[in-house]
């Protein structure tokens, strides 16, 4: 999916939790439950510092459900939010896509290129408000 960055971690690998989840339903024949449960234990519990991003167009209000702590970007459209990032012994946080943030500087606050990905890098990407700060995913 792509490299994800917490200014409290640094970055890390960042994979599709929904085609995670799929892959083990049609490879293994896996009831959903089982693999959910098998990835739990075998594939994030093994795996501390990857991140899985649970993709959604969830409303804010609706993606809370998973963390009611969790904090989203003030400024930014919600069309930047991605989903959601998992990670052992981690708190579920927003997962925003630094590409739209970016776009939405330039379309919105009429920055040039480099004025906004300056802005967002110090701005945003280096801001760290707690466990519960979004993260940011570059995708590939």
């Amino acid at each position: 999916m792509g490299v994800s960055h917490e200014p409290s971690v640094g970055f890390t690998t960042a994979y599709s939790l929904d085609k995670i989840i799929n892959r083990l339903i049609t490879d293994n024949n896996m009831s959903e439950n089982e693999a959910i449960t098998h990835f739990n234990i075998e594939i994030m519990g093994k795996n501390p510092d990857i991140s899985f991003i649970k993709e959604s167009t969830d409303s804010p209000d609706l993606l809370c459900e998973y963390n009611n702590e969790m904090l989203f970007l003030d400024g930014y459209p919600n069309n930047c939010i991605i989903g959601v990032r998992f990670r052992k012994d981690a708190k579920v946080v927003s997962a925003y896509s630094d590409f739209d943030c970016i776009n939405s500087l330039i379309e919105n606050d009429d920055m040039s290129e480099e004025d906004a990905v300056e802005f967002f890098e110090y701005n945003t990407r280096g801001s760290y408000v707690g466990e519960h700060t979004p993260v940011f995913i570059t995708l590939f």
